[in-house]
C-alpha cells in the first residue's frame, strides 16, 4: 500500500510542478492544485506519519490545520 501512496504523491507533485512551470495560472487549476494539496497532506499524515493507527482525534488535527491554511490561501487568491 505504501508504494501505491508513494506514487499517488510523486505524481500530484509532477503535476503541481508543470503546472507552475507551464504558467497554468487561472481560477479552476489553482483550485484543483489546493485540492490536491489538502489530498497529499492527508496521504502524507496518514501513512508516512504513522497517525492511521491513532485515534481520530489526533487524526484530524494536522488535516484540520492544513485545510484552514488552504483556505486562507484560496480566499486571497480568489478575493
Amino acid at each position: 500500500m505504501s508504494t501505491k501512496v508513494y506514487l499517488a504523491l510523486i505524481l500530484m507533485s509532477i503535476i503541481t510542478f508543470l503546472a507552475g512551470f507551464l504558467n497554468l495560472v487561472n481560477p479552476y487549476v489553482v483550485g484543483i492544485l489546493l485540492v490536491s494539496i489538502l489530498l497529499k497532506g492527508y496521504l502524507i499524515s496518514e501513512h508516512f506519519m504513522g497517525l492511521g493507527e491513532v485515534s481520530y482525534t489526533y487524526r484530524i488535527i494536522p488535516i484540520v490545520w492544513l485545510f484552514i491554511v488552504l483556505s486562507l490561501i484560496g480566499y486571497t487568491y480568489y478575493a
